[in-house]
């Protein structure tokens, strides 16, 4: 007689089910494509120093953060940068008492990288089509200073102006990385100054709008 089970001492055992040889693998699969589709969503990064805060959910950025060799992330290498950092988050004394500050400001946009030279940003992410925020302004005491400069993503340039300190700009780029990087190019005219950058992929443009880039501009604006 013909049977589907392994024989032991205590008589035949039965084979396991297809159901048990296969949920190892199949829950790696779950597991790995997961993470794929989150990974792919949304890319959020803080401009700063290792000492200056960090917007909750960020990865954090210093001008020594280079992108070369098995990096994520970072800066071409080539130019200087400098991180100027004033937090804001509280009513000021002066003469005529409490006031409030010149600008309110949360972790994201009390620091920003500042040059006044060339500067690239890149990031390895999921190919694909991106949409970009960049923040661009500061927070740090800038006395007659006029901040002109560019943001250029592939053949698209949004320029950016701006007097003194206390100012933020909101910049909105298509970012195109097929080859699976996310390349953003800074070029001053004076100085620029830049805080963080989000990148998402375009289908999910209403949830980052809502969940990500509005709870921070209600703070900044």
């Amino acid at each position: 007689m013909e049977t589907s089970g392994q024989e032991s001492r205590g008589g035949l055992r039965p084979a396991p089910s297809r159901a048990r040889c296969f949920s190892i693998p199949l829950a790696v699969m779950l597991v790995t494509s997961l993470g794929s589709v989150a990974r792919a969503e949304v890319y959020k990064f803080d401009f700063g120093s290792d000492d200056s805060a960090l917007q909750d959910g960020f990865t954090r950025v210093t001008p020594k953060s280079l992108f070369e060799g098995a990096a994520e992330f970072g800066w071409v290498a080539g130019s200087k940068l400098e991180v100027r950092a004033k937090a804001r988050t509280a009513y000021e004394d002066s003469s005529r008492g409490a006031t409030p500050p010149p600008c309110w400001t949360c972790p994201l946009s009390e620091d920003a990288v500042v040059s006044d030279q060339p500067a690239e940003f890149a990031a390895k992410v999921a190919p694909g089509k991106y949409r970009a925020w960049v923040l661009c302004g500061l927070s740090y005491p800038y006395r007659n200073q006029y901040f002109d400069f560019d943001v250029t993503s592939g053949a698209v340039t949004k320029r950016v102006q701006f007097e003194e300190s206390y100012q933020f700009r909101h910049v909105f780029l298509d970012v195109d990385a097929g080859s699976g990087e996310a390349r953003l190019r800074f070029a001053p005219r004076s100085l620029f100054a830049v805080c963080g950058v989000v990148l998402w992929q375009e289908t999910h443009e209403a949830r980052i709008q809502s969940e990500v880039l509005k709870p921070l501009r209600q703070i900044i604006d």
